[in-house]
């Protein structure tokens, strides 16, 4: 299947550009490999085999992935696709876009909204658009835009003023739209096919991107709500430079393959904030209203604490509890228009940490669901959120320890192990146009190795909360200042950090209990 939306690069086009890194990785292996000393794989058999076995199992859990994905993009979409395009009528009624833009940059503005006002403009429905904005400069450029590009009678839109944060600007919107979805005069039969989009204001829809999604909702009645591809459009010379860009490539890259995964369940992990489509009844519903605008959770150390961020985490798992289908369309892409730049190590810190905070804010509590609650699949992949942080760091760790105790040949070994295998999953994105460098394996071990780090301060340190547009950090609760809740905080973190080091020396065989030895 040639998707519309595929990269300008062919398979074979990226296979044949790919060519040079992979060379160079596997070389690279090879002669680490031929480093080793002779009689190397005499010694540490049992080490090698329990840090290989857990590195074997993660890389089957990834290739399920893969599988899964390919066989949605190729096989189970394309009769979903097949069954949407023979709908006699697919549009809905009316349309609700909501888009909360907050200081976005004028060139920002400039090609999101302009977009956004030609896409609805070619629809046979009728459009409420409503702006969250920031200032009274940033409502100035958008009405013009709107304006400029919309060319429909019925294209309405208003705009509301954002001064305390996304979520209560997306409760406050959420309600004004229901007050016109709810309106009699304007209530028909069709109402429950209604639709409401959420989209960040930094978010550029591609020609057709409404056209190809709001059919499915007439398809399947059980849709609560789908998400799309995504791609990252630097905007400036400094967020394209050094490694930022490649960066995001790899990133959205991986999420079109999970994605595709997850949603052959009929569930995805997350509805981004920066393109959405729901089914009006859901959304517009008070319990749903209240959740983005006051989200929270009780924690044993922290108390109960309000979520800053994170409003499309909080959209999905209320979807999620109600029992109701996600969908996943890797046909339909979206431009994410970046203008952060400077420093990679800061930006993407920062942006991972943001990122898996949300996510273990609502970890637990999806995960107490049960699989009773969502398919079985979903359920291992929330409870994979918990365990992958601390299983992908076992590798990196075991051989350091591995090559204190038998040599740097251990090192070595698991060196050009991990330059291969993460050389053969990146050419499993190949097809899809990914075009694979040097820096790119170098990112994988990155997202890895650092990423886990962060996944673990940021489940053991929830509270804090951080805005990486803003740069500033806040940490949530009553307890602001020093505490015991602060020392038990950070007890807790160096406790399992030691717990798990522990474990590493028992693994690799670097500590052993004596054969006497009894717990008591």
């Amino acid at each position: 299947m040639i998707y519309e939306n595929r990269p300008a690069l062919t398979g074979l086009q990226a296979a044949w550009q790919s060519l040079p890194a992979t060379v160079l990785a596997l070389i690279s292996a090879l002669i680490l490999i031929w480093t080793l000393p002779v009689g190397f794989f005499q010694h540490g058999h049992a080490a090698l085999l329990a840090v290989g076995g857990i590195g074997l199992l993660r890389n089957l859990w990834l290739l399920t992935n893969q599988l899964r994905s390919f066989y949605y993009r190729h096989s189970a979409f394309e009769r979903l696709r097949k069954q949407e395009r023979a709908l006699a009528q697919p549009y809905p009624q009316r349309l609700f876009v909501v888009v909360p833009s907050y200081r976005e940059d004028p060139l920002v503005t400039q090609r999101a909204i302009a977009a956004l006002s030609k896409e609805v403009s070619l629809l046979p429905c009728q459009v409420f658009l409503l702006f969250s904005v920031a200032s009274v400069q940033e409502m100035a450029q958008i009405r013009g835009l709107v304006r400029q590009y919309g060319r429909r009678d019925h294209l309405k839109f208003n705009f509301m003023e954002q001064s305390e944060g996304k979520r209560m600007a997306l409760g406050q919107a959420l309600r004004l739209v229901s007050r016109e979805y709810l309106r009699i005069s304007d209530w028909h039969a069709d109402a429950p096919n209604d639709i409401v989009v959420l989209m960040d204001g930094d978010t550029e829809v591609r020609p057709g991107t409404f056209r190809k999604s709001l059919g499915f909702f007439k398809l399947l009645p059980d849709l609560g709500a789908l998400t799309t591809n995504e791609e990252g459009h630097m905007l400036t010379d400094e967020a394209a430079e050094g490694a930022i860009n490649p960066w995001f490539n790899l990133k959205f890259a991986k999420r079109h393959t999970m994605m595709s995964s997850h949603a052959l369940s009929g569930r995805v992990m997350t509805l981004t904030g920066r393109f959405s489509v729901f089914r009006a009844g859901p959304i517009l519903h008070t319990n749903f209203i209240q959740r983005i605008e006051t989200d929270h959770i009780d924690h044993w150390i922290f108390g109960r604490f309000r979520f800053l961020m994170g409003d499309d985490k909080s959209t999905w798992f209320d979807l999620l509890a109600g029992g109701w289908r996600m969908l996943y369309l890797p046909d339909v892409c979206v431009n994410c228009l970046e203008t952060r730049g400077g420093n990679f190590f800061s930006l993407s810190k920062d942006l991972m940490f943001r990122w898996f905070g949300n996510m273990a804010r609502n970890n637990w509590r999806a995960l107490s669901l049960g699989p009773q609650r969502m398919p079985f699949f979903i359920w291992l992949t929330v409870l994979d959120q918990r365990v992958s942080m601390w299983t992908s760091l076992i590798g990196p760790l075991g051989a350091l320890v591995g090559s204190l105790m038998f040599g740097p040949g251990y090192l070595a070994l698991y060196l050009a192990w991990v330059l291969t295998t993460r050389t053969i999953f990146l050419w499993l994105l190949v097809p899809n146009g990914f075009v694979i460098r040097p820096i790119h394996i170098g990112l994988q071990m990155y997202d890895q190795w650092v990423g886990s780090v962060l996944k673990i301060s940021a489940t053991l340190l929830m509270n804090r909360q951080s805005w990486s547009k803003a740069n500033n950090s806040t940490k949530s609760g009553q307890f602001q200042r020093a505490s015991a809740r602060d020392f038990l905080t950070w007890h807790r973190l160096w406790s399992y950090v030691a717990y798990f080091i522990f474990a590493i020396l028992l693994l690799t065989g670097a500590v052993i209990f004596p054969a006497q030895f009894h717990l008591i």
